[in-house]
C-alpha cells in the first residue's frame, strides 16, 4: 500500500529523482530535506542507494524522516554552522541498467544572512552568527598634516 500524497514538509525540499539533481545551497545552520520517490521505479525500488559518504558541511538528523515503509525516503539533514562545501557520490542500485550508473550533487553552506546589519562601530562576529561585536581598533600614533 502506497502512501495516498507525497511527503510535505516545512522547509527546502529537495528531490533526487529529478531529471538534474540539483545542488544544495543552504545558509548555516539551516535543516533541510533530501527525498526519493520508490513509485517512480516499481517494482524496482529506489533510484539511488542511500549514501555511505562520511558528511563534512552536514549533519544527518534522520534517514527516514516521517516513518514511510514504502513509497518515499526522506532525510532531514542540518548544515554544520561552519561555511564549507562538499561533493556526495551517488551510486544507483544493483538492479539499475541505464548509464550513468554514478551521479553526486554538492552542497554548500553558505553565511548565514542577518536580518539587520550592526550598528557603526561593530560587525558580525561570525559568517555563521548574527551577533554583532565591536570593531577592534589600533591606537592612532603621529600626527597628520
Amino acid at each position: 500500500m502506497w502512501p495516498e500524497l507525497p511527503p510535505t514538509v516545512d522547509g527546502q525540499f529537495i528531490p533526487l529523482d529529478a531529471a538534474v539533481i540539483p545542488e544544495i545551497h543552504v545558509q548555516a545552520g539551516e535543516t533541510f530535506y533530501v527525498w526519493l520517490d520508490e513509485k517512480q521505479y516499481f517494482p524496482n525500488g529506489f533510484g539511488w542507494m542511500e549514501p555511505t559518504h562520511e558528511f563534512a558541511c552536514v549533519k544527518v538528523l534522520n534517514t527516514n524522516y516521517g516513518d514511510y515503509n514504502r513509497g518515499y525516503r526522506v532525510w532531514l539533514v542540518e548544515a554544520n554552522r561552519a561555511v564549507c562545501q562538499e561533493t556526495v557520490p551517488l551510486t544507483r542500485p544493483a538492479w539499475w541498467t541505464e548509464e550513468p550508473k554514478t551521479g553526486e550533487i554538492k552542497i554548500f553552506v553558505n553565511p548565514i544572512t542577518c536580518p539587520s546589519v550592526c550598528e557603526i562601530g561593530k560587525r558580525q562576529a561570525t559568517a555563521t552568527s548574527c551577533d554583532c561585536v565591536p570593531i577592534e581598533t589600533e591606537p592612532v600614533h603621529g600626527i597628520l598634516f
